[in-house]
């Protein structure tokens, strides 16, 4: 390990430039203090310190403080940053990097460090390679673990995915409909709709047709319930978690709409015991 001044202009950067955040604060920093804290390199590949080397390049500064070692920069920079990367950021990282590289980078990081997962991140990183405006999109590890099943597949169904409004449980939920509509060989040919919960009544026919008939008499027996206006319920539509999900909001000289709501519920449950 040695410490030297090398020109900015001759090194590179792990993760390119185009998905660096740098504050202003950072650059007025260096403005005015210059590189106080070295940047740390391997093989000529910036491993820490992005940040300073591209707010450099930004000011003028033709020259940076580094520290020079040895060893796999992708390695490196796990080992000098002790915060949690997400899986685009992983996914930045694995470009070249072998198969069995990319599953012990997935283990050190706490991701499944399946075939499936692998094979996710290795589409991923090709996707953001393409369209880097979908870096901005992001879907759990979890997610991307189940997506991977579907193999060639995946290109069909991953950009709807990310860009569709829903939460993670219900992204997820998607994602396991479609492994498991693939099993039975009846994939769609697309998921594309503005609310992940649009997509539910499709897929579910499709991969759980024992539990379509349950949904099915759910959204009769919703229309049929007499809940307050500013009521509303939700459901898991896997049926995997019991229950019912409830919003309702009242002011104190509404409280009769509290007995209206329990009536109602009761109701709905009695009408679809697989709630």
């Amino acid at each position: 390990m040695s410490y030297e001044v090398l020109k900015v202009d001759d090194l590179k950067l792990l993760i390119s430039e185009q998905y660096i955040d740098l504050k202003d604060s950072l650059l007025e920093s260096i403005k005015n203090y210059g590189v106080i804290t070295p940047i740390i390199v391997a093989k000529g590949v910036v491993c820490d310190g992005h940040k300073r080397l591209i707010a450099s390049k930004k000011l003028g500064i033709k020259e940076i403080p580094a520290v020079i070692t040895d060893g796999e920069p992708v390695e490196l920079l796990f080992e000098l940053n002790d915060r949690e990367f997400n899986i685009n950021q992983i996914s930045l990282l694995i470009r070249g990097l072998k198969d069995n590289q990319i599953a012990n980078l997935c283990k050190k990081v706490g991701f499944s460090n399946s075939p499936q997962m692998v094979y996710s991140i290795k589409y991923l990183s090709n996707l953001l390679e393409r369209y880097p405006e979908l870096y901005e999109y992001q879907l759990p590890a979890n997610i991307w673990r189940e997506l991977g099943h579907l193999d060639e597949n995946l290109d069909k169904y991953a950009v709807d995915l990310l860009k569709m409004h829903g939460t993670v449980s219900e992204k997820r939920n998607i994602a396991v409909y479609l492994r498991q509509a693939q099993r039975r060989g009846e994939l769609p040919d697309s998921i594309r709709a503005e609310k992940a919960e649009d997509v539910f009544p499709l897929l579910q026919k499709t991969a759980q047709p024992r539990q379509t008939k349950a949904y099915e008499k759910f959204e009769k027996a919703i229309e049929n319930i007499d809940l307050p206006n500013n009521a509303s319920v939700r459901i898991d539509p896997t049926f995997s978690q019991p229950g019912v999900t409830l919003t309702l909001s009242v002011i104190r000289s509404e409280l009769e709409k509290i007995e209206q709501t329990k009536k109602a519920i009761q109701k709905l449950f009695d009408e679809v015991p697989e709630l």
